[in-house]
C-alpha cells in the first residue's frame, strides 16, 4: 500500500514523517535492494588450459620450529592454480630449491 492510497482511506497524522521512517527501514531496504551485476573475470580465469598453467606463488616465514633442544627455520611456500583454483604446498627442505623445482618441472 503506498502512502496516496493509505491517505484514501485514513488519515494519517505526520503522515510526511511515516513516510521518512518506512524508507530509512533496514527491511525494506533488503526487499527493495536489486542484485548487482556480475563481475568481469580475468581472461585467465575464462580460458581452458591446463592445470597450475597461470600460477601464483605465496611465501610465508620464517617459523621457529623447534625439536627439543635444535631451533630451526621453516617456510611454506603455496603455489595456487588461477584456473582450478587448486592449491599446491610442496614438502622440502629447501625453500628456493622448492621453488627451482616446481618451475623446471
Amino acid at each position: 500500500m503506498t502512502f496516496a492510497e493509505s491517505r484514501q482511506k485514513y488519515r494519517v497524522p505526520k503522515g510526511c514523517q511515516v513516510v521518512t521512517v518506512i524508507k530509512s527501514c533496514q527491511r525494506c531496504t533488503n526487499l527493495s535492494a536489486k542484485p548487482l551485476p556480475p563481475a568481469a573475470l580475468p581472461e585467465c580465469r575464462v580460458k581452458v588450459g591446463y592445470a597450475f598453467e597461470t600460477v601464483g606463488v605465496d611465501f610465508a616465514g620464517p617459523f621457529y620450529c623447534s625439536n627439543g633442544k635444535n631451533t630451526i627455520k621453516a617456510y611454506i611456500t603455496l603455489f595456487t592454480c588461477a584456473t582450478t583454483r587448486a592449491v599446491h604446498m610442496p614438502s622440502g627442505q629447501g625453500n628456493l630449491r622448492t621453488v627451482k623445482k616446481q618451475i623446471i618441472s
